[in-house]
C-alpha cells in the first residue's frame, strides 16, 4: 500500500514538473496579453491525467475513502495551492516574464522555499530548524550574488556624479 502511494506521489511530482515547465515556456511563446487567463486555462488540464493516474494505481475504495476523510487542513491546502500558489504565483510569474527577461525574473524563484517555510511557520506553527535557516541563508546569498551585477549597474558611480 505504501509503495502504491509513493508511486502516485512520484507521478504527481513529474506531472507538476511538466506543468511548471509549460508555465515558464508558454508566456515566452505567447506574449504578455492575458497571462492570468493562460494560467487559469492551463490549470484545467492537469486534474484529468491525475485522476486517471489515481484510478490506475489505486482502487475506487481507496479514492473514495481519501475523499471522504478530507479535513479542514486538507481543504485549506487545496484552496491555497489552487488560488494562492497557482493563480497568484504563476499569474504574477507570467506577468513578470511578459514584461522582463527571464534572466531578471528567474532569480526571484529562489524565494519560493523561503516563503513556503515562512507561511508554514506562521499558519501551521511548524518549527523552523537550524538546517532550514542555514538553507534560507544560502538561498539569500545566492540571490544576492545573482542580482549583484544588476544592483551594481543601477548605483551611480563617481564618474557619473558630475551628471547629478
Amino acid at each position: 500500500m505504501t509503495q502504491q502511494r509513493n508511486s502516485i506521489y512520484n507521478h504527481l511530482r513529474l506531472g507538476y514538473a511538466a506543468k511548471s515547465a509549460c508555465n515558464i515556456r508558454c508566456p515566452l511563446e505567447y506574449g504578455p496579453e492575458n497571462m492570468p487567463g493562460l494560467v487559469i486555462w492551463s490549470s484545467l488540464i492537469p486534474p484529468l491525467p491525475f485522476l486517471l493516474l489515481a484510478c490506475l494505481t489505486d482502487s475506487a475504495a481507496i479514492i473514495w475513502s481519501d475523499l471522504a476523510h478530507i479535513n479542514a487542513s486538507s481543504l485549506f491546502a487545496i484552496v491555497y495551492l489552487s488560488y494562492g500558489a497557482t493563480l497568484f504565483g504563476y499569474g504574477m510569474w507570467s506577468v513578470l516574464l511578459g514584461k522582463y527577461t527571464a534572466a531578471k525574473v528567474a532569480p526571484l524563484s529562489l524565494l519560493i522555499p523561503i516563503i513556503g517555510l515562512a507561511i508554514a511557520q506562521i499558519i501551521l506553527h511548524e518549527p523552523i530548524t537550524g538546517l532550514q535557516l542555514a538553507g534560507c541563508g544560502i538561498i539569500m546569498l545566492g540571490l544576492i550574488v545573482s542580482l549583484l551585477p544588476q544592483l551594481w549597474q543601477s548605483i551611480p558611480h563617481r564618474s557619473d556624479a558630475s551628471k547629478w
